[in-house]
Formats: structure tokens, C-alpha cells, sequence
């Protein structure tokens, strides 16, 4: 017999982006959805930050060893473990948050203060979009490349736009920019979590209203789910 006390029920909500299922004042079925993600733009200020970290604590550290040589060794081992924890704290205090909501008419964007908002009863579909500027950024360090492969120079580029995804929602025929994800593997979590809310809440539509999304009817219990949000 299966041991039941060794299983955990997991939620098609658990780790990131951020999701929480809710029932607003008028008992209407809600899902929210924070997504916070780098951007290649914040990538790129991510990185020079903390490039020049690393060259003032370099420097820093040379005057010190002027006077103290037999702190170089440490104190140089400080200097990478301390960049490297700025680097992560930077990739995780320069993320770009989007809230988005669904409910079983509408599905709604937050920016700049403002919900932008979408009826849920027309075509629609949530896509994964090759971020605009890739193919110039891919055509240039090629471009790049071979010029430094014929003097002997060349070092594999760093790619930004060619690793980043527009999150899309296509409606009614048209294009709208919901967020941008640097990194395909996160890209993806993000799409597949806009999907499988629309889905969620089309069935709950089909179930009727007073059926809950699943048995576990608050999530926001869980791992991984957003504290009460009031709209």
C-alpha cells in the first residue's frame, strides 16, 4: 500500500512567478499573477554596476596591500566572493515587475498605476516572442566576430536580446507586450504559467461559478503565492 503520510500534493501554482487564487468582494473567482524578471536592458546595468564594483575594490585593495602586502591574498578573495554576491543582489533587487489578473471576463495588466484591460470573451492566446532586437544584435556580433577571427581576437559575445522573450498576448488579432524576460528557461515558466491561468479559468467558467479551481481552494497558503492583494 502507498504510504500517504510520504506524499505532498503539488500545486500547479508552486515557484515562480508568484500566483494566487482568490475570490474578489462579490465571490467572483480571481487568479493574480506577479511576475518579476530581469530584462535584457537591466541585464546589461546589472553587469556594468558590477564591473565597476569589482574595479574599485580592486583598486581599494592595491592601496591597502601598499602599506599591509600580506593582506592582498585575503583581501582579494574577499573582493570575488563580495562582487559575486552584489552581482546576485543586483539580479535580484533589478527585476521589473508586471501584476497581471484574471478573472472569468477580463484578463488586466497593471502599468504605470493604470489596469489595462482585456475582455477574456475574445480570441485571444497567450505566445513566447523572440525578443525584437535579436537578429540585429545576432547580425552584429557576427559581423564583429568575423572581423576579430581575422586579426586573431575573437571571444564568444555576451548575448542579451538574443536570450530574451516578449510575453505576448495576442488579441483579436493584434499584439500586446506584457512583460520581457531575459533567460529562455525563465521565458518559459512565465508562459506557461499565463496559459495555464487562462485555461484554469476557463474551466472554472465551465464548472460554474461555485466550483473552486481545485480542492485546494486557497493558495495563497502556499509556497510560492502572493500575500492578500486588494484591487
Amino acid at each position: 500500500m502507498t504510504n500517504r503520510s510520504n506524499e505532498r500534493q503539488v500545486s500547479l501554482f508552486e515557484g515562480e512567478p508568484v500566483t494566487l487564487s482568490r475570490q474578489d468582494d462579490l465571490q467572483r473567482q480571481m487568479i493574480e499573477v506577479r511576475i518579476r524578471e530581469m530584462t535584457p536592458e537591466r541585464v546589461k546595468h546589472a553587469e556594468l554596476l558590477a564591473m565597476l564594483f569589482f574595479i574599485v575594490s580592486i583598486i581599494g585593495l592595491f592601496k591597502i596591500a601598499i602599506a599591509a602586502p600580506n593582506v592582498i591574498v585575503p583581501g582579494f578573495l574577499a573582493v570575488l566572493v563580495g562582487c559575486w554576491a552584489f552581482h546576485r543582489y543586483l539580479h535580484e533587487a533589478l527585476r521589473k515587475e508586471t501584476l497581471v489578473m484574471f478573472t472569468p471576463t477580463e484578463f488586466k495588466v497593471l502599468r504605470s498605476g493604470r489596469w489595462d484591460v482585456y475582455d477574456r470573451h475574445l480570441k485571444h492566446s497567450f505566445v513566447m516572442l523572440k525578443h525584437d532586437k535579436a537578429r540585429k544584435e545576432r547580425e552584429e556580433q557576427e559581423c564583429n566576430a568575423r572581423t576579430a577571427q581575422a586579426k586573431g581576437k575573437y571571444h564568444p559575445p555576451r548575448r542579451y536580446y538574443d536570450d530574451s522573450y516578449h510575453m505576448v498576448l495576442e488579441y483579436f488579432g493584434q499584439r500586446h507586450d506584457i512583460a520581457t524576460v531575459f533567460d529562455e528557461k525563465r521565458a518559459r515558466a512565465v508562459i506557461a504559467r499565463l496559459q495555464t491561468c487562462d485555461s484554469m479559468m476557463d474551466r472554472h467558467i465551465n464548472m460554474g461559478e461555485s466550483h473552486a479551481l481545485n480542492p485546494e481552494e486557497e493558495w495563497g497558503t502556499q509556497p510560492g503565492s502572493l500575500p492578500g492583494h486588494k484591487s
